[in-house]
């Protein structure tokens, strides 16, 4: 039997080692010039705002996306007269162009790891079949990219009338994997 010490120990390794490579994000702000904003350090600054690209790796894996949140329409309207927000809601959409820049074949439904929080901190998962003017979805709700292809699609949120979009949030593998935030406020 394991001393509590020994356990703690052994519990901080095995935790130590599987977030080690496991995943990162880091925001790659673009100059009005097109070309990236860098710090002295070289390291990108600022938080990611629209327009910005975030780059997602997980290494164990194989995943190295570039994911840029190219526009949000805060009062989206509904492609068709079938597709509402529900009572006392509004659509927000947000259109993401995801690029695979590992090796790998990434395949995945943008939507089920996308959150959009709002100023009060309430979170709203993407809706899965809802359509809006003016921004088109990924092609049946899926990406399939290989190495070096990209994918331009929106995603759709139903939101409380009232609420201050804030954050938007895109993750990797369902959500499994690393994320990129955006803040929309």
């Amino acid at each position: 039997m394991f001393s509590s010490k020994r356990a703690l120990a052994a519990s901080a390794m095995i935790f130590a080692l599987g977030a080690a490579g496991c995943e990162s994000a880091t925001v790659n702000k673009t100059a009005d010039n097109g070309s990236p904003e860098s710090s002295s350090s070289g390291q990108k600054k600022g938080v990611a705002k629209p327009g910005d690209t975030v780059k997602i790796t997980d290494k164990t894996q194989g995943i190295a996306l570039k994911v840029t949140l190219v526009k949000v329409v805060k009062h989206a309207q509904a492609s068709d007269e079938f597709t509402t927000p529900g009572p006392g809601k509004r659509f927000v959409a947000a259109k993401f162009r995801v690029l695979n820049s590992g090796d790998k074949t990434y395949q995945d439904s943008p939507s089920n790891g996308a959150t959009l929080i709002d100023s009060s901190g309430q979170s709203y998962s993407a809706e899965i079949l809802a359509a809006v003017s003016g921004c088109q979805g990924f092609a049946n709700g899926e990406v399939t990219l290989t190495s070096g292809e990209s994918q331009t699609g929106c995603l759709t949120f139903a939101i409380a009338h009232s609420a201050k979009p804030q954050h938007i949030r895109f993750g990797a593998a369902s959500g499994f994997s690393g994320s990129a935030e955006w803040d929309v406020g």
